[in-house]
């Protein structure tokens, strides 16, 4: 996966759904290389597999998202 818009990019890479996973445990996502759990993101990967998915499986990726430094909260707990 790569793509950028404006300042903003996603990279890293995503399975094929035959891949999936009964968890959550291989989606990991990092934010300006900064390891982050956010169920907003497994939420986003997840409805862009929905319809491609057994249902009680999971993606597995690897997302890098490189945001502007004040988009950020650095407040946030990873």
């Amino acid at each position: 996966v790569e793509y950028t818009l404006d300042e903003c990019s996603v990279s890293g890479y995503v399975t094929r759904p035959d891949a999936a996973r009964k968890n959550r445990s291989l989606q990991v996502f990092f934010v300006n290389t900064r390891p982050v759990k956010s169920l907003m993101l497994q939420s986003s990967v997840e409805e862009a597999f929905r319809q491609r998915m057994v249902s009680g499986k999971y993606p597995v990726c690897f997302l890098n998202i490189s945001l502007p430094l004040e988009a950020v909260d650095v407040n946030v707990h990873p």
